[in-house]
């Protein structure tokens, strides 16, 4: 199963990808063309989805393309989650 994470403008920042990878799932960005090289850059073991500019700044619409990209099982992951663990 395949980990999609739409994000928008956190390229070299995304802070899901400190713990992302330990899933060993392939990790996909969907992001927007100008964006992608950038992506590509900061996060070399991943693969990138190109989004319409119709897009953008519409999570809704973005879900919708994804889903209409790919045929396959795959899970959403926001961009930004943070994990971290404490013990008491």
């Amino acid at each position: 199963m395949r980990i999609i994470v739409p994000s928008l403008g956190r390229s070299g920042t995304a802070s899901s990808m400190k713990w992302l990878p330990q899933s060993g799932r392939p990790i996909i960005f969907a992001v927007h063309e100008d964006e992608a090289l950038s992506y590509e850059k900061s996060y070399p073991n991943t693969e990138i989805m190109l989004l319409s500019e119709s897009c953008r700044r519409h999570t809704g619409k973005v879900r919708q393309e994804i889903m209409r990209q790919v045929r396959e099982s795959f899970i959403f992951v926001d961009d930004d989650i943070r994990i971290s663990l404490k013990t008491v």
